[in-house]
């Protein structure tokens, strides 16, 4: 049957490529031409068609007088087109009695879940990953003579997990928590790639630790520390309330292991002023009330109602001090709270623990507020070294006294015993007495139990004294050095003090933290500050250094007087709105005086450079 349609074709074919045509040596005349009495035969002439349906191709061979159909393959991956058994690509001629395969590349769509969890194993992070397929297929056609064969391509989806499957998938992975429904809804109907958090674990709740609540009660201002302390309150006032603690409760992460809760801060330490009655912080003495995250203490107070002279005598007081009128010439105040002056310090040492205060001038003065952290804090050092050299000295000079003792003819010599140990053994100890008598501090040569230590050492320990030193005086200096330690030691205080003033004239004035000067300003005046200085007004003359900040609205004088000033941290800052000729400024090594005008100048010290040529910034 097949043989028999294969000839028929090739009859057709035959019939059609060599139909009987005109010589071209017949005459015009003579030409006979095909009868066209209508368009019919053309029109009935039948060309050979591919139709592309549903990715297969659908051949009609033509009649006898037309054309075969022809295919165009384009040369493409994604297609594979197969004719009786060989691939083809390009322009190809084809008929019924072909078999013709098709067959299009297709990606199949995936879709992964995992998870994260976070640095603190709190948060478990979902995360979907998709990843799209493609499906191709042959752009559908009819009756096309040529056929060009065109490839369209359907990007393909994978369908969402779902919430249940995400669920399970997170109880598999034996994740414990909230879940975080807006999460995990997002991820479950994520057809594209996501992430988010989708499970938390449960937070430590902290409670409250146990605390002192302050008891409101009558306020004035107090200009030192720019806040609203209380009044002096009387005995059995009652200053504060203990609220106890609420206990907190423990979290677990995501993991299921739990978290404590953080660890509260102890109640602040009380004072002698203070005792606790009922949950309850009643004050056993009058004074002013210390309330700070550390301490709870009532601070006698001294009032002086009237002008403070050298007729008064020293004042010391465990304390703060208010004076009511004004420090004359030859006054001196030392105190451990705070030093409060209504009116102006002249000619006078003022020392105040925590702080002083001058409403009005400063003039021809010393002024020492912290003391402890900034005159003692050398000699304590000093003390703490050489209370152990003295200490070996006292334990060779017992022993050599003990052997000395046995022998009745050296009796008469035991006094030398401690020069020879001295110039023989220990010339570090002989040091550092030279050393504590030799301190240049003005503070220090006011400080009564300072000057009796020297004038001991002075009158026993050198010169002829040393040759007779016996053992009660060996014991009585060692006792006095460690009194001394202790001394300082009660004065030390974890908070920086201030010094605040309306004017500063030919004075030294000394701060652990801050100077602030609101008046007219500084006048040939040192200031030395463990933070900052502030001048609102002017400086003229005199010498500043600072730790971190020099703020100045006027420095200098038209004339040229000499003026410096100094911050000492290398990324501390000096201001100055106008700055006259002839000032020297320096922020760690960078170092500037300048010879003209000036407005607005900052100065800091450049970074990463060497120190001997940073030149440091301008702004």
């Amino acid at each position: 049957m097949r043989g028999e349609r294969m000839r028929s074709l090739l009859e057709k074919v035959r019939h059609w490529l060599f139909k009987p045509r005109l010589s071209r040596s017949s005459e015009p005349e003579t030409q006979s031409f095909p009868s066209f009495e209508s368009n019919e035969e053309i029109r009935s002439v039948r060309h050979g068609t591919v139709t592309v349906v549903n990715n297969q191709l659908i051949v009609s061979d033509p009649d006898d007088e037309g054309s075969f159909a022809i295919i165009v393959i384009p040369d493409d991956p994604r297609l594979t087109v197969v004719i009786d058994g060989q691939k083809c690509v390009g322009e190809v001629v084809v008929h019924e009695n072909q078999h013709i395969e098709v067959s299009l590349a297709k990606s199949l769509p995936s879709i992964q879940f995992s998870t994260k969890v976070t640095k603190d194993n709190m948060e478990v992070i979902g995360r979907i990953d998709v990843k799209p397929g493609e499906e191709h297929r042959l752009r559908d056609m009819h009756g096309a003579h040529r056929a060009v064969l065109e490839i369209e391509t359907i990007d393909l989806r994978p369908d969402p997990l779902g919430t249940g499957e995400i669920v399970a998938r997170l109880e598999s992975a034996g994740y414990v928590g909230v879940l975080d429904p807006t999460g995990v809804e997002t991820i479950a109907q994520a057809k594209d790639t996501t992430e988010c958090i989708v499970l938390r674990g449960t937070p430590p709740v902290p409670g409250r630790a146990a605390r002192y609540r302050r008891v409101e009660l009558p306020k004035v201002h107090d200009p030192l520390q720019r806040q609203m302390p209380i009044t002096s309150i009387g005995l059995g006032t009652t200053v504060a309330v203990l609220e106890p603690e609420i206990p907190g409760t423990p979290g677990r992460d995501v993991f299921g292991r739990e978290i404590p809760c953080s660890v509260h801060r102890s109640l602040p330490t009380l004072g002698q002023g203070v005792i606790e009655v009922n949950d309850r912080l009643v004050a056993v003495r009058s004074g002013r009330l210390l309330f700070t995250k550390n301490r709870i203490d009532v601070i006698p107070e001294l009032v002086i109602d009237h002008d403070l002279s050298s007729k008064d005598g020293k004042v010391e007081f465990d304390g703060d001090v208010v004076v009511l009128g004004s420090v004359l010439d030859g006054s001196y105040i030392k105190a451990m709270g705070t030093v409060r002056v209504n009116g102006g310090v002249f000619h006078s040492t003022v020392l105040g623990e925590r702080g002083v205060s001058v409403q009005d001038a400063i003039v021809g003065s010393q002024i020492v507020a912290g003391a402890s952290k900034l005159v003692y804090t050398r000699i304590y050092e000093m003390l703490k070294k050489g209370i152990v050299e003295y200490e070996k000295f006292q334990a060779e000079f017992q022993e050599l006294l003990g052997h000395a003792r046995q022998r009745i003819d050296q009796g008469t010599h035991l006094g030398l015993l401690a020069d020879a140990l001295l110039t023989t053994r220990h010339p570090d100890l002989e040091r550092f007495l030279q050393s504590f008598c030799n301190e240049t501090d003005g503070v220090l040569n006011a400080d009564d139990r300072y000057r009796q230590i020297v004038r001991e050492i002075r009158s026993k320990w050198f010169g002829i004294g040393r040759t007779n030193i016996t053992e009660q005086h060996v014991m009585a200096l060692h006792h006095m050095l460690v009194d001394y330690i202790f001394h300082i030691e009660s004065m030390k205080h974890t908070e920086t003090a201030t010094v605040k003033a309306a004017s500063i004239t030919s004075s030294s004035v000394r701060a652990s933290g801050s100077i602030v000067v609101t008046g007219p300003g500084t006048y040939a005046s040192s200031l030395e500050a463990g933070n900052s200085i502030v001048i609102r007004g002017s400086m003229r003359g005199g010498f500043l250094v600072a730790q971190n900040l020099i703020d100045i609205e006027e420095m200098g004088t038209p004339f040229g007087i000499e003026s410096s000033a100094k911050v000492d941290n290398p990324s501390g800052r000096i201001r100055i709105r106008l700055r006259h000729p002839n000032t020297v400024l320096q922020v760690g090594h960078t170092r500037d005086r300048n010879l003209a005008v000036e407005y607005n100048t900052v100065l800091w010290e450049e970074r990463n450079e060497d120190p001997n040529t940073a030149r440091g910034q301008f702004a």
